[in-house]
């Protein structure tokens, strides 16, 4: 009796798409290899730890645009709703708003729909191969070293258009370099500055978000009121973000200037100035993408291909829809 060879695929990136597109692949049968150049899920949705508090270090929350996203995101047993109290950064209210978002923290999602896969973390790679004269696995990865990490039928890349360049735009493979090259002076990735801030319980702040028009800010989130978040002591923490201006003209700056900037900036919100236990500054380099018409890249004949929210739409709702687009492809091909 002749059996079915399990594919195998290599995804490169463990953030939303990359967790999304393995478990698109592994409940098509589908073997899945994950491998992240950190040291674990997320990508721009990681969470960060200061002093036994917790913060959603990237995208704070999800924003469906579209019922199909909408509906994905209510059957996902970890996804609540979270309804906030906002105001604009003259103190004015604001109607409240309601996002969707991941418990106990936005990687968790991440983790859970990569489970299958064989995960590889703190691996980056370097080179993709191809053998044109193997039937089956007939791609190789490679990390920094050279060390070859496997053959694989197919490899998707996940990561943003940046870091997914030198990968795709090589001459070792002249059809993935042109339709990279093809879409690559229509990408524009902007950088995000993010200063965190832990401030002592009785200090108290009562909106959850403040955001609006601010010649800096973007928008500031307390992460504390969100489900799941409390430390127990009743401490606020917040994330606050620089907006896509300032964090352009201020990219390769020192990021101690940056913490100075950003905190004197949020401060200068509160009617209160409260006592901060703890802080951390993280600047997101490639942080947001205007979108490309293509959906996702994608070789037939190589079965390299790649996905995010760099194609067919930006953000989040973006890279879920790549992946999905391109695991449909995928999985019709294997």
């Amino acid at each position: 009796m002749n059996s079915i060879k399990q594919p195998h695929i290599a995804v490169i990136g463990a953030g939303f798409s990359g967790a999304y597109l393995t478990k698109l692949l592994i409940d098509a049968g589908i073997r899945v290899s994950l491998f992240e150049k950190s040291r674990g899920t997320g990508g721009r949705l990681s969470s960060c730890s200061l002093d036994n508090h917790s913060a959603d270090l990237g995208a704070p929350f999800y924003t469906p645009t579209t019922p199909a996203f909408k509906k994905w995101l209510d059957q996902q047993p970890d996804i609540a709703t979270w309804n906030t109290k906002v105001i604009d950064f003259s103190g004015k209210t604001l109607p409240s708003e309601t996002f969707h978002l991941a418990i106990p923290k936005q990687s968790s999602l991440t983790r859970r729909l990569i489970q299958g896969a064989h995960f590889a973390p703190s691996t980056r790679i370097a080179k993709i191969s191809h053998n044109a004269n193997k039937q089956d696995h007939k791609n190789s990865i490679y990390d920094n070293d050279g060390l070859l990490l496997g053959h694989f039928d197919g490899v998707i890349i996940t990561a943003p258009a940046a870091q997914a360049g030198p990968l795709l735009n090589t001459t070792e493979i002249p059809r993935l370099a042109t339709a990279y090259s093809n879409i690559a002076n229509q990408i524009t990735s902007q950088a995000s500055w993010v200063q965190v801030l832990v401030l002592k319980s009785s200090d108290r702040i009562t909106p959850d978000l403040i955001k609006g028009e601010h010649k800096l800010l973007f928008r500031c989130i307390k992460n504390s009121s969100k489900l799941n978040r409390t430390d127990g002591l009743g401490n606020d923490v917040w994330v606050i973000e620089a907006n896509s201006e300032w964090s352009e003209l201020n990219k390769n700056s020192d990021p101690e200037n940056v913490r100075k900037q950003l905190t004197e900036a949020f401060l200068k919100l509160l009617p209160i100035q409260p006592e901060i236990l703890a802080t951390r500054t993280h600047r997101w380099l490639y942080a947001r993408h205007e979108a490309v018409d293509e959906e996702f890249i994608w070789d037939s004949e190589t079965c390299i291909g790649a996905c995010g929210d760099w194609l067919a739409a930006h953000h989040l709702e973006g890279a879920w829809h790549s992946a999905k687009m391109l695991a449909k492809t995928v999985i019709n091909k294997l």
